[in-house]
């Protein structure tokens, strides 16, 4: 039987497999650096939610024991430095949460971009498998009509020779 010929097109396909390989890997670290920053979103609004929590219970506390008559001038200068201080902390915090949002959507466009590579590449990947599967199943088409042809030829030659 006639041995079948090689794809020619065996190395495009193996440098195909290999990038679609590499885009699936780069899409994969997108998607891990998509969850980091989404992670680091909540965590950052959660620090914000806490700040705002703890700022709230402590001016509860103070405005019952002003109502109480408990303060003195000292305290309530001591309170505007509180707040003061809080203010700070929440700016800090509100702008970590921005910062957060803002490396979240970068993240966002990096993993949505990584991903249209990674497709592409598979899809031209997909062509050359599909192009080298008509290829094989063409030479073995000609392989089998070859060893047809053959045979027929062999039967032809016994009969005239009879």
């Amino acid at each position: 039987m006639p041995r079948s010929p090689k794809y020619p097109l065996e190395s495009l396909r193996k440098h195909r497999e290999c990038q679609a390989s590499s885009a699936l890997g780069r899409f994969g670290d997108a998607i891990r650096e998509r969850e980091a920053a989404s992670l680091a979103k909540s965590l950052a609004q959660k620090a914000h939610l806490e700040v705002q929590s703890r700022a709230r219970a402590v001016r509860r506390a103070e405005a019952c024991r002003l109502g109480k008559g408990e303060l003195r001038a000292g305290d309530l200068v001591r309170a505007q430095a509180w707040e003061d201080a809080v203010m700070l902390e929440f700016s800090d915090r509100l702008r970590d949460v921005h910062q957060a949002e803002a490396q979240l959507m970068r993240a966002r466009g990096a993993e949505e971009e990584a991903r249209a590579v990674w497709l592409q590449k598979k899809a031209d990947r997909d062509v050359l498998a599909k192009d080298e599967d008509r290829f094989e199943t063409s030479a073995h088409r000609a392989n089998e009509a070859s060893a047809d042809d053959a045979a027929e030829e062999a039967f032809a030659a016994r009969w005239s020779q009879r």
